[in-house]
């Protein structure tokens, strides 16, 4: 049997007036803490993402 263990895992959805991003933290065995942002698609924006 292969040990689960979650730490970090995230998600972007790109459409064309904005970006989703969905982040998720914590161990297997806990309650995982969700981030959910959003961000538009012009330059400053998606450098705002990268930061």
């Amino acid at each position: 049997m292969i040990k689960a263990i979650l730490e970090r895992c995230a998600r972007i959805d790109v459409g064309k007036k904005f970006v989703l991003v969905c982040v998720m933290t914590g161990g297997a065995r806990d309650e995982p803490r969700t981030q959910i942002k959003k961000f538009g698609t012009i330059v400053s924006e998606v450098q705002r993402l990268g930061e």
